[in-house]
Formats: structure tokens, C-alpha cells, sequence
């Protein structure tokens, strides 16, 4: 609620203008290729923004195989995208595979969480606890996606709800309850080492019908800086 205050307070007395920007169909199709809506994007997702992201200097394009065992994929990518004057933006690196695309019971895992990104400054935007997490596949656990999500928000929002667990989030859920729209999107896909049963290590195979509870707390996004591993 105090976000909404905030928006409303900000956007009170502006000149507003219709603006219709292109939908991006073939980037649409190609994450709909991807089998990503709705299991990341929403259902009436319309991207309008080119998302353009290069782990070790190779651009990622809809499926690239990238390989963590090379260490391909252990720093934050470079990432552009177009901006509008004033705008802020989040970017999310979810994964909807956890741990397995055939047993995703985890799914979305939250590796990467950026709000309050002023333009396509990612460096200035806030990590809300959730500092980049290399993606890193568990043996025997097949090939999987890692996606990335950009969002609009509709101004600086000092205030966030974020789930304090990292598995079990929804992207789509999370632009929702703070009127972001989201905007663009990309993904890759690795490949886990061979193993005999996909299994985190120090818990049961995941064949168990389990499901880990996940806790939503608000957090003040400018103190959480802690890094948690899953």
C-alpha cells in the first residue's frame, strides 16, 4: 500500500500520453516455443522490449546452452534493453525446472532479483535479498531453463513483499501485487551432469510428494544483503 501512495504521489500532475508500443511477436513466439507461458510469463503476455543478454561474450537467444562446469555462468551477464525517460525496472533470473523439468516441485527458484533500476543502470538497482545466485544444475537432474524477466515498474518503489524462501516464488504473481508489467524476457538452458536420480543434495530424491513451505515476510529492501543457497 505505502508503494501505491508513493506511485500516485509521483505521478500526480504529469502529462500523461497514449502510448502503444510494438509487440515483439517474434520473441513471443520463440518463449512460447520455449514452453514458458504460463509457467514464467503470464497468459496474456505481450513483450514489447528487446532483452538482450551476454554471458562470456556470447548473446543469448532464446535456448543458448551455456555450461556452469566452465564457469560460463557465474557472474551476472551483461544486460541491455531500451528505456523510457524516468522509468525504473526490475529484473528477475528465475528457474522453472527445480529441480528437474520433469519433477519442477520447486519451481520458480529465485536466483536473481533487481528492483529500482533506474534505466538499464543494473549496478544502482536493489538485490531485496536476493544477490545473484549462479545457476548450478544438481547431477542427474537433466537439461533445464533459467529464465530472465524484465519488468516496468510504475515508479521507485522503497517497499517490497518478497518471499523470504528463494524456491517456490512466481514471477508473474510478484509484478502483479506490485503493478509492474512485465516487459521483455530470455532464457537458456544447461545440462546437469549424469547421475542415477536427481537429488539435492541432503534431502530425499525427488520422487518424495513433499513440498517445502514457503514464508512471505515484507523486507526493507535497502538492508537485506545476506546470501542463501538452494
Amino acid at each position: 500500500m505505502k508503494n501505491l501512495f508513493f506511485c500516485a504521489a509521483v505521478l500526480f500532475g504529469l502529462v500523461s500520453a497514449d502510448y502503444h508500443p510494438r509487440i515483439l511477436k517474434g520473441d513471443l513466439e520463440k518463449i512460447r516455443r520455449g514452453e514458458l507461458i504460463p509457467s514464467v510469463f503470464p497468459e496474456n503476455f505481450a513483450p514489447t522490449t528487446e532483452l538482450r543478454v551476454s554471458y562470456v561474450n556470447r548473446q543469448m537467444r532464446f535456448g543458448t546452452e551455456y555450461f556452469p562446469y566452465r564457469n560460463e555462468t557465474d557472474n551476472i551477464p551483461v544486460i541491455k534493453y531500451k528505456t523510457e525517460r524516468n522509468a525504473f525496472y526490475t529484473i528477475a533470473l528465475v528457474d522453472p525446472d527445480a529441480p528437474s523439468r520433469a519433477d519442477p516441485y520447486r519451481a520458480q527458484v529465485r536466483h536473481w532479483l533487481n528492483v529500482n533500476i533506474p534505466g538499464d543502470r543494473i549496478d544502482k538497482g536493489n538485490s531485496t535479498g536476493t544477490p545473484y545466485l549462479r545457476p548450478a544444475p544438481f547431477a542427474g537432474c537433466g537439461r533445464k531453463r533459467f529464465v530472465y524477466v524484465l519488468a516496468k515498474q510504475e515508479c521507485y518503489m522503497p517497499n517490497l513483499t518478497v518471499p523470504q524462501a528463494r524456491p517456490n516464488f512466481n514471477v508473474t504473481e510478484f509484478c502483479a501485487q506490485n503493478r509492474m508489467k512485465i516487459i521483455g524476457g530470455n532464457y537458456f538452458e544447461v545440462e546437469s551432469e549424469p547421475g542415477p536420480t536427481c537429488t539435492i543434495p541432503g534431502s530425499n530424491p525427488t520422487t518424495s510428494t513433499s513440498r517445502p513451505i514457503t514464508t512471505t515476510t515484507v523486507y526493507p529492501i535497502t538492508t537485506i544483503s545476506r546470501r542463501i543457497y538452494y
